[in-house]
């Protein structure tokens, strides 16, 4: 019994703690223009203890009815029933609510609002697991609040996607719809992906590369559009609803016969897809992502035969004539795929989340891209390293073969470079205008650190103008040969790391859209991220001829301490510690109770 009871009394104040931390919803209901209703429900955050109420921007926010909970409106105590309102000005009298938190509303805008329904349980089940799919329904509405899309009693099929985006409490989530439709003005399809752009602040990066890609790209690239998400009347955040890589009409269609998609992923990714998969490089595979126009069995052995024919073409490329090397691979494409890898520093390039394709019969020509999973590009630390040309990678040579090179020497001059200067010049204040409300909302939501500026700008922004105008003296190195690019080569005896860095030259008072380069005193200065493991940071003073070598062990310059870690408290280790703390209450109760019971029954006659 002393057991149980403490179980009991540690449920209870668990359960207060719980509660104390994460208040109940209010939930509201709203008008819509065309006469009906919609529930919006609050969100608490702990940050600054608010209830946020994200209302639809065509939303009376004079006009609300409150369904759940109770809030205070100066004097006035509101129940279940009651009609309220809830103005953005900071001047209005307060609304609180039954913990005494505020009760703030936001108004969302700019971009369309895309409504699921699917209930708790199942929204639980969706956030739970990788496979899960559950039935819903859903609605688009423009921010005006016209219908754009109104699946009626059609149910569409919603599970969560993603990769390391899958880990965050804003998951990336895929919707297939029951029959191709088109949405927000892009072709008709079935499946379409909302990506959460969880570690892009900016909500940008993706887009940016997207809208580049379709519209310079030599293979079919998806389109996206902007979208606010909400789920049963909770508001999600800011997504950017886009087309899914697919061997689809109005898709990834490369002709007639057998056509073949790629997937090339780490392997624990790749394993998890269950697909058919490939061994490619030491920690890769290459997974048979979709095919079509194929009668008959998939030919897999001629197909891993072809993928270790266009495996061996990546690793000497350089050795290949312009034929030999057009004979397996489509030089424009690949060529576009590397531009944009080493355009926008992808950290995953060649690595994660990299597609290609083929289509006709073995032998089989592949086709490089189309692009995709940019959201943690274009960071300021990369700006200055040329990461395509990594030498731990096997598409290093191809990257270094002339056709390639060539290519991508055209496609830089005449798309890229201006498309950059563009960004820094006021394209990104363009892209980031219209969707400043809700990528507002979406900082609340998500509690982040800094809360864009009501005209969109932000540091997130400002850091992608840095990060171009530090990047193209690297790529007019590469593609245009402006200056000649030092190669620092480097080995780790301790790990028996071998590779190479990419430095660029940084020319006094030279200025790019206004903004100033780097000071002379920054002439021949370089700073070198060596090891990941260790974080040994150098800085070599001049350039160093290539083919020098700098070893790690005995840095020429300095080494400057590795960052020290630091511990998050997270929000589930103050109940994961009390629940192993309550486990071993109960084991050390269960203890005692049957030692007593032993002696007990050891002393019977």
């Amino acid at each position: 019994m002393a057991a149980l009871s403490a179980v009991l009394v540690a449920a209870a104040v668990y359960s207060l703690h719980i509660r104390a931390e994460e208040p109940e919803a209010l939930r509201f209901g709203v008008r819509t223009p065309e006469g009906g209703s919609m529930r919006v429900e609050s969100y608490f955050s702990p940050a600054d203890s608010c209830h946020y109420l994200f209302l639809p921007s065509f939303a009376d926010s004079s006009r609300l009815v409150l369904l759940d909970g109770r809030v205070r409106q100066g004097s006035r105590l509101l129940l279940p029933g009651d009609s309220l309102s809830i103005p953005t000005a900071e001047s209005a009298p307060p609304v609180s609510a039954a913990d005494g938190g505020r009760v703030v509303a936001v108004r969302l805008g700019g971009v369309p609002l895309l409504s699921i329904r699917m209930g708790h349980k199942a929204w639980q089940q969706v956030q739970g697991s990788w496979q899960h799919r559950v039935c819903a329904t859903m609605d688009i509405y423009a921010p005006d609040g016209k219908p754009l899309y109104d699946g009626g009693e059609s149910h569409i099929t919603v599970k969560s996607r993603g990769n390391s985006t899958w880990w965050s409490p804003k998951k990336p989530l895929l919707l297939i719809l029951p029959h191709p439709r088109p949405l927000l003005g892009m072709p008709p399809g079935r499946k379409w992906v909302l990506l959460s752009n969880v570690f892009d602040h900016s909500n940008l990066r993706n887009k940016i590369v997207l809208d580049f890609a379709a519209t310079h790209g030599t293979v079919w690239c998806p389109a996206g559009q902007f979208v606010d998400l909400v789920v049963d009347g909770r508001y999600w955040g800011l997504y950017l609803l886009t087309e899914k890589v697919e061997l689809a009409d109005s898709r990834l269609d490369p002709g007639g016969g057998p056509q073949y998609l790629f997937l090339n992923d780490i392997i624990e990714t790749i394993q998890k897809s269950g697909k058919p998969s490939y061994p490619f490089y030491s920690d890769q595979r290459v997974a048979l992502e979709g095919y079509r126009n194929v009668r008959g069995p998939i030919p897999y052995d001629t197909i891993q035969a072809s993928l270790a024919e266009l495996k061996a073409t990546l690793q000497q490329g350089d050795s290949l004539t312009a034929d030999q090397l057009g004979a397996i691979i489509d030089t424009p494409s690949w060529a576009f795929k590397y531009l944009v890898d080493e355009m926008f520093a992808n950290g995953d390039c060649w690595r994660r989340s990299n597609y290609f394709h083929c289509t006709g019969h073995a032998p089989y020509r592949f086709y490089g891209g189309p692009v995709w999973d940019f959201d943690m590009s274009m960071g300021g630390g990369a700006a200055e390293e040329a990461l395509a040309m990594s030498a731990e990678e096997p598409t290093h040579t191809l990257f270094n073969s002339p056709p390639i090179r060539r290519q991508a020497a055209r496609f830089y001059t005449a798309a890229a470079r201006p498309y950059i200067l563009r960004l820094i010049e006021g394209g990104l204040d363009s892209m980031s205008r219209p969707i400043a409300p809700s990528a507002r909302a979406n900082a609340l939501r998500w509690d982040h650190p800094v809360v864009p500026a009501p005209d969109g700008s932000s540091p997130d922004i400002q850091q992608i103008k840095d990060f171009f105008v530090q990047r193209i003296p690297l790529l007019d190195s590469l593609f245009l040969g402006v200056n000649p690019l030092p190669v620092i080569a480097y080995e780790n005896p301790d790990t028996a790391m071998r590779g190479f860095y990419t430095t660029t030259l940084y020319h006094p008072g030279r200025t790019l859209g206004g903004y100033m380069g780097h000071p002379a005193d920054s002439l021949y200065r370089h700073t070198l991220w060596i090891d990941s493991a260790t974080m040994q940071h150098f800085t070599v003073d001049s350039v160093l001829p290539p083919g020098s070598r700098l070893a790690v062990a005995a840095p020429q310059v300095g080494t400057d301490p590795a960052p020290t870690p630091r511990l998050t408290l997270r929000k589930w280790l103050l109940p994961a510690l009390f629940t192993i703390a309550l486990l071993f209450l109960f084991a050390a109760l269960l203890l005692r109770e049957a030692d007593g019971w032993r002696h007990q029954h050891k002393n019977r006659p």
